[in-house]
């Protein structure tokens, strides 16, 4: 994807810290409190920062005191507390406990049925923390994310969306269809990488077809010329009287060879002609799938911010008040907060590390912020 960001140095002490490793912090106010927040510069590990900072606004980690004050963070320390908030988290489930539904009391197994389940349940979280502990670096890199099109939610499971479900946050994008529109049909059930792959397979019959076009184009062309030049004309031309004297000497069988030859020429143009008719026929397109990549083309080009109005409505009726989660747009994370029944981004780019009053901008508008 196109954020990312550098993570050599091993962050020993008394090495020399990269100056891309290392992220400014920013003190704003949030409910009674004063929260430092993590800056993005321009290759920052943007869905790092998205979780590190909404775990810091929800207050449910700390940043080391040294961090504090310097007022610069080390990745790898990020990463480090990112990491084991993701454990501590989860530690029931590691260490064997049972698992409820968040908020809720664990289940009980009742029935065999009940604990068939509840072990399946257990055993797949656990396998999910595992991989997802394996992959979190690649937060340092930036994941691929493939939302789909039919709820503010819906992403593709991966192990990088887990990371998302194991921190317990919200991972959202706004990127919905209408259903009033024909994009409705042919979107709402496929995902982003789903779509694109319709169309590139659809494009590359289309240049299948337009290259045998052309082809059978100049076979055609190439037959009228042959036909042209040895068919009878109305009056001999100095070329024509040429190759008839030349007809004339020559011995009878000789001139039988050059008449085949010229019958052979005709027939192989027009076996060509036949041969690319018939590789065009098994090219014919598909009138239903090229209809529907049509339409899917006009979305993606119609919604290329990544943001309908669709889409903003199902934010504000999805987040909770005061719910803090992270927004993907445009390969790109964000954190995200519903106040007020609005909805707001984390402004977290490092060019207004001094501009104190400006902490928050309004998600309003489609094309914009």
């Amino acid at each position: 994807m196109a954020d990312g960001g550098v993570a050599s140095s091993s962050g020993h002490d008394g090495a020399p810290l990269a100056s891309e490793e290392l992220f400014e912090l920013k003190t704003i106010p949030f409910f009674g409190r004063s929260v430092s927040i993590i800056l993005q510069n321009a290759n920052g590990p943007c869905p790092l920062l998205a979780i590190a900072n909404t775990l810091l606004l929800r207050n449910t980690v700390k940043l080391p005191e040294r961090c504090l004050e310097t007022r610069t963070v080390h990745i790898q320390q990020l990463l480090s507390v990112v990491a084991e908030h993701m454990l501590d988290a989860n530690k029931e489930t590691r260490l064997g406990g049972s698992v409820g539904v968040q908020g809720e009391e664990p289940l009980v197994a009742t029935s065999p049925r009940t604990a068939s389940e509840l072990q399946l349940r257990t055993e797949t979280i656990r396998q999910n923390i595992s991989d997802a502990i394996s992959i979190l670096p690649k937060l340092l890199t930036g994941v691929d994310v493939n939302p789909r099109f039919s709820h503010c939610r819906a992403f593709e499971f991966t192990d990088e969306v887990a990371i998302f479900d194991l921190l317990d946050i919200s991972l959202y994008h706004g990127w919905l269809y209408s259903p009033e529109t024909e994009h409705a049909k042919c979107v709402s059930t496929l995902s982003y990488n789903q779509l694109v792959e319709k169309v590139i397979r659809w494009d590359v019959g289309e240049g299948r077809r337009r290259q045998k076009r052309q082809e059978l184009q100049r076979a055609v062309e190439d037959s009228e010329n042959q036909k042209q030049r040895y068919a009878a004309p109305m009056g001999p031309s100095e070329e024509d009287l040429s190759v008839q004297l030349s007809l004339s000497v020559l011995p009878r069988g000789e001139e039988v060879v050059v008449s085949l030859r010229v019958q052979q020429a005709c027939q192989g143009k027009k076996d060509r002609v036949a041969e690319i008719m018939e590789e065009l026929d098994g090219l014919k397109e598909d009138e239903s799938f090229a209809y529907e990549c049509r339409v899917i083309q006009d979305f993606l080009e119609a919604t290329s911010s990544q943001l309908t109005a669709v889409g903003l409505v199902a934010l504000q009726e999805e987040m909770k008040e005061r719910e803090i989660g992270v927004f993907f747009r445009n390969n790109h994370f964000s954190t995200l907060f519903k106040f007020q029944g609005k909805i707001f981004l984390l402004v977290s780019d490092s060019g207004y590390a001094d501009v104190q009053e400006c902490a928050w901008e309004t998600l309003s508008d489609v094309s914009g912020n």
